[in-house]
């Protein structure tokens, strides 16, 4: 069954700003009935507040839980509320995360772990608790969205707060995909690239310039786009979704067992990679020993 969330309900984590707010938003208009999860309580109620005055029918509803996802009493709690309102959960779209662009060495334990906080944690302990409800759950599309990131297929200089828990969301809904897809659970992973959202804009502010020499020149998209390209590759059954081209050439590039979009376009494209790769990383190797022997 094709992605519906009419009359559904979804929850979505990290819903208070950036591409976790305009995807609640976006899911309302669509008919969905909506949870929105993030430690702002001020900038949930007032989502609730605008969806609400908004209804397309009489008991669709957006609630807000102010929660730290990375706690996982919170997350045990917010499930046990759920039982205790009677809502059920047809599907979850996890969206919370954050970039800290910096040297490795540069990085604190605290930064360190923020970044396994924000970026695995507030994921997998929200599936632990959500899949059973999902389980439970007798609508025809039943959904589990992950947000991991184009560097999940090529991780670079600057991005060793960050990238790695992006890798490991991919591994874990690869592992959830087997499990429950044979129930009927579609598990979706979305791989975007920039977009400008306030956490591209801080993320900006610790960038080391070689992680931007690395990067490439990139113009990123709104938030509405992502947005857009992400409804879209749900309502396709996409299950690898990208939001820019490069993406998509770095899962090209690393195809091994990976599910295909256009199938024999990203062969070529492997191939392509085989031969080519490991010439264009030994580029970015050179670039970096310049980079470090006069800024280091």
């Amino acid at each position: 069954m094709g992605f519906r969330v009419d009359k559904s309900t979804v929850v979505v984590s990290g819903a208070s700003q950036g591409l976790g707010r305009v995807m609640a938003d976006k899911l309302h208009e669509l008919g969905a009935k909506v949870i929105v999860l993030a430690r702002s309580k001020d900038k949930l109620d007032e989502i609730c507040q605008i969806h609400n005055a908004n209804k397309l029918y009489n008991n669709q509803f957006t609630k807000s839980y102010s929660i730290d996802l990375s706690v996982s009493s919170e997350v045990v709690e917010f499930g046990s509320w759920l039982r205790k309102e009677n809502i059920g959960v047809d599907s979850v779209i996890c969206c919370a995360g954050s970039s800290l662009p910096k040297l490795f060495t540069h990085l604190s334990i605290e930064d360190i772990d923020k970044g396994i906080d924000i970026n695995y944690k507030t994921c997998v302990y929200l599936l632990h608790v959500l899949i059973p409800f999902i389980r439970e759950s007798q609508y025809e599309s039943r959904n589990v969205v992950i947000l991991s990131s184009s560097v999940a297929f090529y991780s670079f200089i600057g991005y060793t707060q960050y990238a790695p828990l992006k890798c490991a969301l991919k591994s874990l809904s690869d592992s959830l995909r087997h499990e429950l897809g044979a129930i009927g659970i579609k598990v979706t992973t979305v791989f975007p690239g920039n977009f400008a959202s306030e956490g591209y804009a801080e993320e900006n502010q610790t960038k080391p310039s070689i992680t931007s020499d690395v990067e490439g020149a990139s113009t990123p998209i709104s938030v509405e786009e992502c947005a857009d390209k992400i409804f879209n590759g749900l309502k396709h059954g996409t299950t690898y979704i990208h939001t820019d081209f490069i993406g998509w050439v770095l899962n090209s590039f690393s195809l091994g067992f990976s599910p295909r979009q256009w199938f024999p376009f990203q062969v070529i494209f492997a191939l392509i990679g085989a031969l080519f790769a490991r010439l264009i990383d030994m580029y970015h190797e050179y670039l970096i020993k310049e980079w470090l022997s006069k800024n280091e």
